[in-house]
């Protein structure tokens, strides 16, 4: 199955986790894919795993630092061309009771998921195709709270408006902006945050209705259908990769 043959691809935070699922499910597809992330040891990791796939190209970049943003994109367009499909997935989780948050932690978390997702689509948009698509990847706290997130389910609330205000903003220039909201995956951020704190049996039995947590590949697919072309009457959406934990 090659929906993506030919097309280019850039996700933000993609050394790892959903990133990294997305990467290479896009490929897999046919994409020409760029993956950024602040570690080129991370990067050169995710490499590794995708066992130096041809097709997949790693760059380091900083989301929250705006000019870095803006060379990136502008380094992808002279090296590779304008593109068809963005995905911005860079973000940092929280583990840190309301009391203790400090503004140094706040503003690391907004700077991240908000600021980041925001400049990731402003820097991009010159270079982006008519037709294109734009995937913002948001977290089930933004509908739900916990007590140890609240700075992190904040910046993901604002994600998710975010994706409305941007598929409202860009619609008239052909490009769709659309959003996936995961919850429980399998992943470094929840290892860190949720499974190192708790017995997983008892958590995936009181948290997640289907009975198991997910895998990163089971957001990248909803990732690539939402920039495919199976999804061209979707815009504005957001669609829940969770199990079910937020709606039942």
């Amino acid at each position: 199955m090659s929906r993506f043959e030919g097309k280019r691809v850039v996700i933000t935070g993609g050394s790892r986790g959903i990133g990294l699922a997305t990467a290479s499910r896009f490929a897999a597809e046919g994409a020409h894919v760029v993956i950024t992330g602040r570690s080129l040891e991370r990067l050169n990791d995710a490499l590794a795993a995708l066992g130096q796939v041809p097709n997949i190209v790693a760059l380091k970049c900083d989301v929250t630092n705006v000019f870095e943003l803006e060379a990136l994109f502008a380094g992808i367009n002279a090296h590779y061309g304008t593109f068809d499909v963005l995905v911005a997935n860079a973000g940092v989780g929280q583990r840190t009771e309301f009391e203790k948050v400090t503004e140094a932690e706040f503003d690391r978390i907004m700077n991240a998921n908000v600021k980041g997702a925001f400049f990731s689509v402003q820097k991009a948009l010159p270079y982006l195709n008519p037709g294109s698509s734009v995937v913002l990847v948001g977290s089930n706290l933004s509908y739900t709270g916990w007590e140890l997130a609240t700075v992190y389910g904040a910046s993901k609330a604002a994600v998710l408006n975010l994706t409305r205000s941007l598929a409202s903003t860009l619609s008239s220039r052909g490009i769709r902006v659309n959003g996936v909201t995961p919850g429980s995956i399998r992943t470094a951020m929840l290892q860190e945050v949720v499974l190192d704190h708790y017995d997983e049996a008892e958590f995936v039995a009181s948290e997640l209705p289907m009975g198991f947590i997910g895998d990163p590949d089971d957001v990248a697919k909803v990732i690539a259908f939402l920039a495919s072309f199976d999804a061209r009457y979707i815009l504005g959406e957001d669609i829940l990769c969770d199990g079910g934990s937020t709606r039942l």
